[in-house]
């Protein structure tokens, strides 16, 4: 009996989540309304990104360092790698000003100077990737661009 009622709750489910990506367009406003209501409220909108055909940008720190032979190392916060990684990641997006990020580039300049001990500068780029629209994906097979948000060169005195 479930069953009967899970396996057209399903089709209906995945069918208005298709309808929601933005494969299928109809004309009655009200309709449409609706589906986007009921998208929001179960994720089935625009939460799936492989759904989406509005992929969200990806906030990113990239850090640059020069150790005291000239070597640079370079390090990428926003993959969630670790610990450190994922709490910056979680920090990055749920605070999208510039002053929170001029104070989460502190936090990362206090960490590469603990990882690299002998380092003198480095710099930190915090920005966004911004991916070309669904359209050029196959076309162009080209990689998401970068907008830098906040920058800034630190040295240890």
């Amino acid at each position: 009996m479930k069953y009967r009622i899970l396996k057209p709750f399903f089709c209906i489910h995945l069918l208005i989540t298709l309808w929601c990506s933005g494969l299928f367009t109809f004309k009655n406003n009200t309709v449409d309304q609706c589906m986007l209501t009921y998208g929001s409220w179960t994720g089935s909108a625009f939460g799936y990104s492989f759904f989406s055909p509005d992929v969200g940008t990806e906030t990113v720190a990239r850090v640059y360092t020069v150790l005291p032979d000239n070597e640079l190392k370079t390090d990428a916060f926003g993959q969630a790698d670790n610990i450190f990684d994922t709490r910056l990641v979680t920090l990055i997006n749920a605070y999208g000003n510039n002053k929170s990020y001029e104070l989460l580039s502190r936090t990362l300049v206090s960490y590469i100077f603990s990882k690299y001990p002998t380092a003198t500068k480095t710099y930190i780029s915090i920005g966004k990737y911004i991916p070309c629209a669904m359209k050029d994906y196959p076309a162009k097979n080209t990689a998401p661009a970068f907008k830098e948000i906040v920058n800034g060169l630190y040295i240890r005195q």
